[in-house]
C-alpha cells in the first residue's frame, strides 16, 4: 500500500467500524459527497446502515 493512500472510516449505526480505501469508498455517491464536500473528520457515520449491510455491501 502506498502512503499516499488515504484510509476513510465508515461506522455504521450499530457501532462496528470499517476502514476503507478511499479509493473504494467513493464508490457510494452519498460517501463520495461528503468526502467532497468536507463534511468527514476521521470517522463517517453511516445512521441509517447496519453492519451486516455494510458488510455485503463492501463484499459486492
Amino acid at each position: 500500500m502506498s502512503s499516499s493512500t488515504k484510509l476513510l472510516t465508515l461506522k455504521t449505526c450499530d457501532g462496528n467500524e470499517f476502514v476503507l480505501n478511499e479509493a473504494i469508498a467513493v464508490r457510494s455517491q452519498t460517501i463520495k459527497n461528503m468526502v467532497e464536500d468536507d463534511c468527514v473528520s476521521n470517522v463517517i457515520p453511516l445512521p441509517n446502515v447496519h453492519s451486516k449491510t455494510m458488510t455485503k455491501v463492501i463484499e459486492y
